[in-house]
């Protein structure tokens, strides 16, 4: 154990969205116009804390992702930001994961209306984003190499979405997901 207990990861990465075949990143508008983003860049910075040394296994983190995508001007200019927040705690072969997602709809990588996003929750178009949402899970590991859990995905579309490649605007969807894990 390490002698503050607590145990850190910090990383960041980024990512451009350039075709050398293409002069831009033109998205379709939800009102049937489009908008050229150009070439885009996207950064995430996680940050991730395990505390040791407790009755109970805890993990907390957070990652910031960020686009410098130029929304159209009839939009207030703040859809390129999202957040996700977890908590995590274990006691023996049981645990219970949190995650708290608010992803603005141009905050994820994408070309043209090609989103590459993360997780589970569903869509009504190609990959979620432009959501706000909830992940709840309960871990069981129930002998040597297997293990399952139970996922709820509770999500709602952001109402200012403009972007087709988004969440619907206020619709919510919900997801539940059970998983039977075995190592060989």
């Amino acid at each position: 154990m390490e002698a503050s207990g607590i145990g850190a990861t910090a990383a960041v990465t980024g990512m451009q969205m350039k075709d050398s075949g293409l002069d831009s990143n033109i998205a379709t508008l939800r009102d049937g116009g489009s908008h050229s983003f150009g070439h885009v860049d996207f950064t995430q910075a996680s940050l991730q804390l395990k505390f040791k040394g407790l009755p109970v296994g805890v993990k907390v983190g957070v990652d910031y992702i960020m686009s410098n995508a130029e929304m159209p001007a009839n939009t207030d200019g703040s859809h390129n930001k999202g957040l996700v927040a977890m908590l995590r705690v274990n006691k023996g072969s049981f645990g219970a994961r949190y995650y708290m997602y608010q992803i603005e709809e141009a905050a994820v990588p994408f070309w043209q209306n090609a989103p590459l996003t993360q997780d589970n929750f569903g869509s009504s178009n190609a990959a979620p984003t432009g959501f706000n949402g909830h992940r709840i899970q309960l871990d069981w590991k129930f002998g040597k190499g297997f293990a399952a859990d139970f996922r709820a995905y509770l999500q709602k579309g952001n109402d200012d979405n403009v972007l087709d490649l988004a969440e619907n605007p206020g619709r919510a969807i919900n997801r539940y997901q059970i998983n039977l894990n075995a190592k060989f």
